[in-house]
């Protein structure tokens, strides 16, 4: 939903928080507006949030969603397909994309969700669903929840990963080849804001264990 609602952080409307040294503050547009701004999206840098006020939005909670995946030696093509339409999809779209290893060998797949009227899904999704030679299409209505549960089984306790990922502002060539990011570029312009808020709010960088803002550079 992150493209028709914005992020979690974005309606993230009040957190309670305790910092380094033990304090309990509250964060929100009114109070402690500089910590509010950076806690959405600053990663866990600055304490521990403890409660999180979130603001709710109406939705059908059937969608129009699923896994379309293709054989490994056409990711360079799908990358660079989803790479060019997803410029134009609309805002009631998502569309993950996925290098992953599972029963039938290593694939590169989109996971769609479409939360918008179910016909003119269909009618998009066309596009999606001709292109290449896709091994598995399970796209169809279900519910939310469904969709949102995808992973759990993949992710069960007792499983074990390390995962990293990054944010970018667009799909170059280079980065198909290669979709690494440094940790400062995550953060763009925001990065010296940040590392100064870390400097008020943990100091001594207890909370470091994370792709971490440190509170001075050098």
């Amino acid at each position: 939903m992150g493209r028709r609602f914005g992020l979690a952080w974005d309606n993230a409307v009040s957190f309670d928080f305790v910092t380094a040294d033990g304090r309990l503050l509250r964060a929100n547009d009114q109070e402690n507006p500089d910590l509010y701004w950076g806690l959405r999206g600053g990663g866990g840098n600055f304490g521990v949030v403890s409660a999180i006020e979130y603001r709710l939005h109406d939705m059908d909670p059937t969608i129009l969603g699923g896994i379309i995946s293709w054989p490994l030696s056409q990711a360079r093509d799908v990358l660079r397909f989803y790479r060019d339409i997803a410029l134009d999809t609309p805002e009631v779209l998502n569309l993950d994309p996925e290098l992953y290893t599972g029963p039938e060998g290593p694939v590169v797949e989109l996971e769609a969700c479409w939360s918008g009227d179910h016909a003119q899904g269909e009618a998009w999704l066309t596009k999606l669903r001709t292109f290449g030679k896709p091994r598995r299409d399970d796209i169809g209505p279900r519910p939310y929840k469904a969709i949102q549960a995808g992973a759990d089984e993949l992710l069960a306790p007792g499983q074990y990963y390390y995962l990293k990922s990054g944010m970018l502002t667009q799909l170059k060539d280079g980065g198909i080849e290669e979709s690494t990011a440094k940790m400062r570029e995550n953060y763009g312009a925001n990065f010296e804001r940040l590392v100064a808020f870390n400097a008020k709010y943990d100091p001594n960088n207890l909370f470091r264990l994370n792709a971490n803002v440190p509170p001075k550079i050098g």
